[in-house]
C-alpha cells in the first residue's frame, strides 16, 4: 500500500486508512510530496500514524500490523529523518507508532529521480524484502 502525505483529508479519514493498510499490508510506502524545511516538523508529517496508533491493540490482533514501513525521501535528507525516527521510538518507547504498527520495521531509503534506471531498480529490490 502506499500512503501519500496530503493535507486534504480529515483526521478521522487519515485514521481510516492508516489502521486500514498497516493492518493488512505487508509494505507500506509512505510518499510524501513536500519538500522537508524547518517549518515542517518530522513529528507533524506522521501525525496520523501516532494517532492511528492508540486506537487498535496491534498485540490483540497479533496477524495483523506486520508491515514494514518504508520511507523514501531524497537522500540528502536521510541522516535528519533517522536522528528523528531513532528520538521518536526512544521518548514514546513502547507507544510509538513504527513499534506498534509496524513491529519496529522501517526503513528510510533514498528515492531516485522518477523514470531513471536507479527508480526502476528500486522497485526490485523491494520485492526482493517483501520476498524475505
Amino acid at each position: 500500500m502506499i500512503i501519500s502525505d496530503t493535507r486534504q483529508r480529515s483526521a478521522q479519514e487519515d485514521t481510516l486508512l492508516v489502521l486500514f493498510n498497516t493492518a493488512i499490508s505487508n509494505l507500506v510506502l509512505f510518499r510524501n510530496n513536500l519538500a522537508l524545511s524547518r517549518d515542517i516538523t518530522i513529528t507533524g508529517l506522521f501525525q496520523s500514524f501516532q494517532s492511528s496508533s492508540t486506537v487498535l491493540d496491534p498485540k490483540a490482533n497479533p496477524p495483523l500490523f506486520q508491515s514494514t514501513l518504508i520511507i523514501p525521501i531524497k537522500p540528502s535528507s536521510i541522516p535528519r529523518f533517522s536522528l528523528k525516527f531513532q528520538w521518536i521510538v526512544q521518548e514514546e518507547q513502547e507507544a510509538n507508532f513504527i513499534s506498534r504498527l509496524h513491529v519496529g520495521k522501517l526503513n528510510i531509503i533514498p528515492w531516485p529521480v522518477i523514470e531513471s534506471k536507479e527508480f526502476y531498480k528500486l522497485f526490485f529490490a523491494m520485492k526482493e524484502q517483501l520476498d524475505e
